[in-house]
This record gives structure tokens, sequence and C-alpha cells, in this order.
């Protein structure tokens, strides 16, 4: 009886959670403007030299571009463009409902593995006037930051389940640093909880 109050009390703590954080992503997507910069413009050149000419690069010879930005965001941008077009609208757009699904995913590990009254960092992100600037912007702060929140809700799952999640764990950490190199990073977190979880014999 104790555990069945205990469930109904959670479920009125979290289900609001969840309704906040889907109307602030449904809101942000209505605002989002595409903002432009310097670095939008070379990615969006390297996006159009990957639909019109299969090369990754820049340039109209298609000289190589991977030592100045990995591929991650161009082909994100890419694959906006081939099935929503050429907007910069549908860029920013898709990119944030991308960052409110990494959200969601979040919020759902960490109900998981901790109590509700915990989650409400996923309502400071998804209503965050910082997140939501940057996300009108071009760049690949959105995605990087959607990436990064993929692979920490994948580490919650593996405590959850007393098990790595080694493709969830590989694909998500994967695609962060295919957005920035400098992601590699991730791994600091990935690898004590590897460790506690499968330790060294």
């Amino acid at each position: 009886m104790n555990k069945r109050i205990h469930q109904i009390k959670f479920n009125q703590t979290f289900l609001p959670i969840v309704i906040i954080t889907v109307f602030a992503i449904g809101f942000r997507v209505s605002l989002n403007a595409p903002i432009l910069t310097p670095d939008s413009g070379l990615y969006l050149s390297l996006a159009k030299n990957i639909i019109q000419h299969f090369c990754y690069s820049a340039d109209p010879n298609c000289a190589p571009a991977w030592e100045r930005q990995p591929p991650g965001f161009p082909l994100f941008i890419a694959f906006v463009s081939l099935i929503a077009g050429p907007s910069s609208q549908q860029i920013v757009q898709f990119q944030t409902l991308t960052f409110g699904g990494a959200i969601l995913y979040l919020l759902y590990s960490a109900r998981k593995l901790f109590e509700a009254r915990n989650l409400g960092g996923a309502v400071l992100l998804s209503i965050s006037p910082l997140t939501i600037a940057w996300s009108r912007y071009i760049l690949t702060e959105t995605i990087s930051a959607a990436a990064a929140l993929y692979v920490l809700a994948e580490c919650m799952r593996s405590l959850e389940k007393r098990k790595l999640r080694t493709v969830g764990i590989g694909v998500s950490a994967g695609m962060a640093i295919l957005v920035k190199w400098d992601l590699i990073t991730l791994f600091a977190l990935v690898l004590p909880i590897a460790l506690y979880l499968h330790p060294l014999r």
C-alpha cells in the first residue's frame, strides 16, 4: 500500500515536469529564428558540397577539410536539407528538437535511476535563456550539447541496469566526437562508470 502511494506521488511530481519540458521545447521551436555567423557559412558550404558533390569540403575543388572541422554537424545539416529542404529555419528547428529529445531521454533515464524530486534540472535545461539563445545559431553548440546529454543519459541507464550499455554509449559518444573533436573528453565520464560496473580483476 505504501509503495502504491509512493508511486502515485512520484507520478504526480514527474508528469508535470514532463509536460512543462515538452511545452518548453515546443515554445523554443516556435521562437527559433535562425542566426548566422561566419562559421555558420562554413558549415552550410560543407553541407552543400556533401549533397551536391559527395565530398567533405567547402572548396569547389573538394580539397579535404577534415583538419578544420569534424563532419558531424555538416552531415546533420545535409540530412535536414534532404528531408526538409535547404532552409536555415528548418535547421534550427531540427537541432532544437534534437536537443529537446536529449532532455526528454535524460529525464526518462534520471527517473529510472533517481527520485522525481531530482529531475528539475531537465526543466531548467529546457527553459534556460542560455540554451534557448544558442539554439538559434547554426553552430555546433546545440547539437554537441544534445550528444553530451545522450551520453550522460546512457551512463545513467548503465548504472540503473548495473551493466555498461556499450552500444548506446559508443554511438552517442561517437556522434558527439564527430560534432566536436574535444568531446572526446566525455570518456572521462564513461571510464569511471565502466570501471565501477565492471572492475578489473
